[in-house]
């Protein structure tokens, strides 16, 4: 017969084992928590402090784990499994965006799924500059990656006929004179299209009511008045010299003089093919015809419109661009020869083929 505690005994025994088991399973748990949660916070900041800024494509269509995948395989990040865990934690995990974004593994994962949250893609600045042709800015543009077809079917004029910039634009005339010079913001997804409007907008900023008003009063509709600009730009730099040149060529058209302007002849050469001289026989050669070509030979500066629009005081009938660069003025024919026997004996010698910028 066994007395009484006999049995209690082993009971305590198992019962003291058990709590020590749970508390050293509690441990261990909250031990493992706090190891996870040191990894996770880890795996949360930068992967090192290289400010190297690596470009990322995402493609559309890409789920969450790929895209975590992708980072970590880039080195942007220390862990996929964490980046998925961020973004799923915060509920963004739907909201990433496809595209090419310039990361650094020196962000924290908050600020690189900022990024791709917000769509912010890499950029880069392309630069469409002043006195540039239609087939000229089409080269820069291929230069800048872009495909031959979407350019040329970007530049079809029939896509812009509601713009504002275009207001009087002849319907057959092209786009030649209209792309205004500016830089531009570009990204992957940007399309030719979205330069060309981004640059109309330019111009149509430019096009105020006030200067649409000066044209008139010069007796120059809106793309007369941009085909004279068109020819300032190339002929002469400096605002001063410009609306010195306006005075000149305005003159000479009130009274039937043919402009006689180098760049017109050049532009003919180069865009409708002949050769680069005076006596090139396009309408386009103002050495020959009087009058305005028939439409612009290149983008325009606001400073050029300006100088169509209010031009410089003076009764100047000539000008010649000297071999020192410098713009000489003269009112009568006999001033003009003799400028140019004087400062352009290089430049104006016979055979002498003006250099055309590209």
């Amino acid at each position: 017969m066994f007395k009484h505690g006999q049995t209690t005994k082993p009971r305590r025994r198992w019962l003291k084992i058990g709590i020590v088991t749970f508390v050293f399973l509690v441990i261990a748990l909250g031990a493992g928590v706090l190891v996870a949660r040191r990894w996770y916070d880890t795996s949360l900041s930068p992967l090192s402090g290289s400010t190297e800024v690596k470009k990322i494509t995402i493609e559309t269509g890409a789920t969450p784990g790929e895209i975590a995948l992708l980072l970590e395989e880039n080195g942007v990040i220390r862990s996929a499994r964490a980046f998925e865990t961020y973004i799923r934690s915060v509920d963004i995990a739907d909201q990433l965006k496809a595209g090419v974004f310039e990361l650094s593994p020196s962000w924290t994962v908050q600020e690189i799924a900022d990024v791709l949250v917000s769509g912010k893609e890499a950029s880069e600045l392309f630069t469409i500059g002043p006195g540039l042709r239609i087939d000229q800015i089409k080269a820069r543009l291929i230069k800048a990656g872009f495909e031959q077809s979407e350019i040329d079917s970007a530049f079809d004029v029939s896509l812009y006929t509601d713009h504002p910039a275009l207001v009087g634009k002849p319907e057959t005339a092209s786009l030649e004179g209209y792309v205004y010079p500016e830089s531009f913001r570009i990204t992957a997804s940007t399309t030719v299209r979205e330069i060309i409007e981004q640059s109309l907008d330019e111009l149509s900023a430019k096009l105020t009511p006030e200067i649409l008003k000066q044209f008139s009063d010069q007796g120059l509709s809106t793309y007369e008045a941009i085909t004279l600009a068109s020819i300032i730009e190339k002929e002469v730099a400096g605002v001063e010299d410009k609306k010195r040149v306006a005075q000149v060529m305005l003159k000479r058209l009130n009274e039937g003089i043919a402009l006689g302007a180098d760049a017109t002849y050049l532009y003919a050469s180069a865009v409708i093919g002949g050769e680069p001289f005076p006596d090139n026989p396009s309408t386009y050669n103002t050495r020959i015809y009087t009058g305005l070509p028939p439409g612009p030979i290149s983008n325009v500066s606001a400073s050029s419109l300006q100088a169509v629009a209010d031009p410089a005081e003076g009764d100047f009938l000539f000008y010649v661009t000297g071999d020192d660069g410098i713009n000489y003025f003269t009112r009568t024919e006999q001033e003009h020869v003799d400028a140019i026997a004087k400062y352009c004996t290089i430049a104006c010698a016979p055979g002498y083929i003006a250099p055309e910028s590209e």
